[in-house]
């Protein structure tokens, strides 16, 4: 199982059909999550056929997730596959908002070597 598009609510799964189907044609294939902090699995979704591939979404930012898949066919549902953990969370990191002011001080103490106080600003550099 592949855990890829890694988003703050949201991932998407894929997975290879079992090398065995027990005698019938796999008809459907059933996703569950599992909020680790909780420790329950719950339906995600429902593939209705033989896509082995999915997007969720209704994840919570920041929580650990677990997922498994379990195929189902005339004569019941597989053993789950189950992925390793992975955390929601954009790819990029958080982002940081700062005011004018701080962007302005942060500019000029990475550029210039200068440091802020109130409204003061110093070398830090000897002549």
């Amino acid at each position: 199982m592949v855990i890829s598009d890694i988003d703050a609510d949201a991932c998407s799964l894929a997975w290879n059909k079992p090398l065995e189907d027990g005698g019938s044609n796999i008809t459907n294939y059933v996703v569950e999550k599992c909020d680790l902090s909780r420790g329950d699995w719950v339906t995600a979704t429902s593939s209705g056929g033989q896509k082995t591939s999915c997007r969720l979404g209704k994840l919570i930012p920041g929580k650990d997730y677990a997922f498994r898949i379990r195929a189902e066919n005339r004569f019941g549902m597989s053993d789950p596959m189950q992925s390793e953990r992975m955390v929601a969370k954009f790819p990029f990191g958080q982002f940081t908002c700062y005011t004018c002011r701080d962007l302005f001080s942060k500019v000029l103490r990475s550029f210039f070597g200068l440091i802020s106080i109130s409204d003061v600003f110093f070398r830090t550099d000897s002549y």
